[in-house]
């Protein structure tokens, strides 16, 4: 017959392992309930952060010129090398240009298109390379420019040149 002392000490095995397994029971619902909490709030975080990103940037450049304007419009990608490099002499010729009239009297309004956040308006001019410069008049006529893209070239050929 086991003593009583060994007895007690079967019976105190038995119930420090039945708490392990309480205990560790525990900790896994502790565990889960943390990682389920964070997935919600990193969720919510990127919904938010996409919401105000895309509200941000959701307000497409109009293309459509007023009568006696000529929309010049730049398509590019931030992806393109040359249009990373472009994009400064584009942004100074927008600061410098918009308003000017050119030789045909059309006041100019330079835009920028975002080809990756405006799909539908770059298939729309059916836009296949970067950086594209389209010039848009009034009467619907549209070219593309094919100078050089820089500053100097752009302001020479929207001011001394034939814009149609």
């Amino acid at each position: 017959m086991p003593s009583s002392s060994s007895k007690s000490s079967m019976s105190s095995f038995s119930l420090t392992s039945s708490a392990c397994k309480c205990n560790l029971h525990i900790v896994v619902i502790v565990l889960s309930a943390i990682i389920i909490i964070m997935a919600l709030y990193y969720m919510t975080r990127t919904k938010q952060e996409h919401f105000y990103s895309s509200s941000a940037s959701s307000s497409s450049p109009n293309l459509t010129p007023a009568s006696g304007e000529c929309v010049v419009a730049l398509f590019y990608a931030d992806w393109c090398p040359h249009c990373v490099k472009f994009k400064p002499d584009y942004k100074r010729a927008m600061s410098e240009l918009n308003n000017k009239v050119n030789k045909k009297g059309k006041k100019l309004r330079l835009e920028m298109v975002d080809c990756d956040a405006d799909k539908t308006i770059a298939k729309k001019y059916s836009v296949s390379g970067f950086p594209t410069v389209k010039l848009i008049n009034d009467d619907g006529a549209q070219s593309e420019y094919s100078g050089e893209r820089t500053f100097i070239g752009l302001q020479q050929y929207l001011l001394s040149e034939n814009d149609d």
